[in-house]
């Protein structure tokens, strides 16, 4: 039997501080009482949740239309387009999906590695913010990290100026033309947006105005000699060439 002494170690100063501490925080942390919601509190709360959850299954409908869209099933159905299939058969506003699928293509244009978190980042903002973010995001998916903070802190009308602005696109709140332009735009669907939107900015350096009246006016003259040649075709009975 080892008959050698056992060394014991004396706490230091600095050690028995450290346990007093922590024993006067063990002993307060029993004293904290805290208090109960009030209904209207414990309301809130259960908003807050329900809300969360809901943005939760919308990213989920959101990987369903995209997977939807992409294989067209509206034709499987024989339905001319997915506008009528998605609102007759899915059961789901056009807009609604049209937004849910902005959402799904700005999240699939992040790198694959990344997709988890930003995911997780769009469910946090919320529909509305997430569907306001999409357009930049997959144009920009370099500045997601950037354009989530920027949602967090800004309103809702806010944060649609300043995309809009980032994007070189006409305010919400702005002129005639403006208001006209995104009325024009908001008819349209992803696809047709994006190609218009390419178009816009071409026909904007071109005519070196921001105004959507100027700018239909001169797209209007520029096409006008064509479009009437074309109807006279059709009303001699030479066909739409």
């Amino acid at each position: 039997m080892d008959q050698r002494k056992l060394t014991v170690r004396k706490p230091t100063r600095s050690n028995r501080d450290d346990l007093a501490r922590q024993m006067v925080e063990a002993a307060a942390a029993k004293l904290v009482v805290i208090p109960a919601l009030t209904d209207d509190e414990a309301l809130e709360v259960k908003g807050i949740e329900v809300t969360r959850g809901i943005s939760k299954a919308h990213m989920v409908a959101a990987a369903t239309y995209y997977e939807i869209w992409t294989r067209k099933l509206w034709e499987y159905r024989g339905i001319a387009g997915p506008a009528e299939y998605f609102e007759n058969v899915i059961g789901i506003a056009w807009r609604t999906c049209q937004q849910a699928l902005a959402i799904w293509e700005a999240h699939l244009a992040l790198p694959e590695g990344e997709r988890g978190d930003a995911r997780v980042a769009l469910e946090g903002l919320g529909v509305y913010k997430a569907g306001l973010l999409a357009p930049i995001v997959k144009e920009h998916p370099e500045e997601f990290g950037k354009w989530i903070e920027t949602a967090k802190s800004l309103s809702r009308d806010a944060l649609q100026e300043r995309v809009s602005q980032a994007r070189g696109l006409p305010p919400k709140k702005g002129t005639d033309g403006d208001r006209l332009y995104n009325t024009f735009v908001g008819r349209l669907d992803n696809e047709q947006r994006e190609e218009f939107e390419d178009t816009y900015r071409a026909l904007k350096l071109i005519t070196a105005s921001d105004d959507f009246v100027v700018n239909t006016a001169v797209a209007y003259r520029e096409g006008k000699v064509d479009w009437l040649a074309q109807a006279e075709r059709i009303r001699t009975g030479h066909g739409n060439a």
